[in-house]
């Protein structure tokens, strides 16, 4: 099946246009519940605690962020969820990044500057897609929130 067909099918019957928008910017999104599903190396403390704060704040997002009212209001939410996610993006890393060798900070360091480059990229070819429009800033941030969210849940799987 195809999972925008599935997502449509979904919100048809019961939220607006902008809320279907909203699932299919996020499509990929999952909760990061799944991450032990993709590796079969046990989870370590520090993996656990990482995730459940991962979790929390998901839970917190999805409930303060519905993505149902007028545009400008949109538009402000998608920017004050990118803050949150950036945010516990940039409080990991830190925590991550402490931990490791000089030779795998090094690493780290060039592989979120290339991430941080192409994120970048990604919403700005998507918000120009609704250039002039008043959901570019939401198509914009969408992307952001999104890739930070995967890139979040990169960093737990791979460094913690």
């Amino acid at each position: 099946q195809n999972p925008i067909t599935e997502i449509f099918k979904m919100c048809l019957c019961t939220q607006s246009i902008q809320h279907f928008c909203y699932h299919i910017f996020t499509a990929g999104d999952q909760s990061c519940d799944l991450l032990h599903h993709k590796s079969d190396k046990k989870q370590s403390k520090r993996q656990v605690t990482l995730i459940r704060s991962y979790n929390k704040i998901y839970r917190k997002c999805k409930k303060n962020f519905k993505y149902d009212g007028p545009q400008l209001e949109m538009n402000q939410d998608s920017y004050k969820e990118f803050k949150i996610w950036d945010k516990e993006l940039n409080r990991v890393y830190k925590l991550l990044y402490k931990g490791l060798s000089a030779k795998q900070k090094k690493v780290l360091k060039k592989k979120q500057i290339r991430w941080i480059k192409k994120k970048e990229k990604e919403a700005a070819k998507e918000a120009a897609q609704w250039a002039g429009g008043s959901g570019q800033p939401l198509a914009r941030n969408m992307v952001l929130i999104t890739e930070t969210k995967k890139r979040l849940r990169w960093l737990i799987r791979i460094y913690a």
